[in-house]
């Protein structure tokens, strides 16, 4: 190349000699660039990085079009970034991604069972803790994505003391959240009468947040790599979901220690 032009200067980002295992921690030997690896050293002290580093992730743009095809974990897109024919910032920022949408998944498991346990008893305690533990997710969402969609639904929510209200509002946000990040458009008509908007503060009481197709479409397995992670599948007894409830706010208050913004 300096036979052609001397002035072409070139900066070496990655390295990659074969595939890396799965046993490889996202920040290895194969970088080079120190902001690159700046980047990736602070990826893995993201306390959310431990847990949703085996999500799994389309190599390519996730589309209609595109959801079929075979998907990898989030870890080995950033480590073998070069087999998959895309630059390491992409997989970083992807990683990102996935992280925003484990959190939003979050929210929508814990409403879930916030719902459910407010359908039997209206106790303050419930509505409060769904409250609080929205607080720390919606941090995460705008450290990570800088998102402000639970910021502003939780202010709503904050404002709404009644029960019916406030669990018409979560309805509302759940239905959101599964529209927005979880159904293909396809998916989202072909779905759409479980999805509205129809109860009011009479009618709240009478049935589930979501039927249970949706809920094992959005939240099978979820969360991994935890042991318990059948949370789809709701208890109908109260001392079962309280203590579902709990467990989950235990999770996100591990998963969500130490959270920050990583610029680029």
């Amino acid at each position: 190349m300096d036979s052609i032009d001397h002035r072409i200067q070139f900066i070496i980002v990655k390295i990659e000699n074969s595939k890396l295992d799965s046993n490889t921690p996202v920040l290895n030997d194969t970088i080079y660039d120190e902001e690159t690896r700046d980047h990736l050293r602070k990826v893995e002290n993201l306390s959310l990085w431990k847990y949703a580093k085996e999500d799994l992730v389309h190599s390519y743009y996730e589309t209609d079009e595109y959801n079929k095809l075979p998907q990898t974990t989030i870890k080995n897109f950033i480590n073998n970034s070069t087999s998959y024919e895309k630059n390491i910032t992409y997989t970083i920022n992807r990683a990102i991604m996935i992280m925003y949408f484990r959190t939003i998944k979050y929210a929508i498991l814990l409403i879930v069972y916030g719902f459910e346990a407010l359908r039997i008893r209206q106790l303050e305690s419930y509505l409060n803790q769904i409250k609080e533990n929205l607080d720390i997710l919606n941090d995460a969402a705008i450290k990570l994505k800088d998102c402000k969609a639970l910021y502003f639904d939780l202010e709503e929510l904050r404002g709404l003391n009644l029960c019916s209200n406030a669990m018409c509002y979560l309805k509302s946000m759940v239905f959101n959240y599964v529209k927005t990040f979880f159904l293909s458009t396809k998916e989202n008509n072909n779905y759409s009468h479980d999805l509205n908007e129809d109860d009011n503060t009479y009618t709240i009481f009478k049935k589930p947040i979501l039927p249970q197709y949706l809920l094992d479409k959005v939240l099978n397995g979820f969360p991994t790599p935890h042991e318990e992670n059948e949370f789809q599948n709701i208890p109908t007894e109260l001392c079962d979901i309280e203590k579902k409830f709990q467990k989950i706010i235990s999770l996100i208050n591990l998963e969500y220690e130490n959270v920050f913004t990583i610029d680029f």
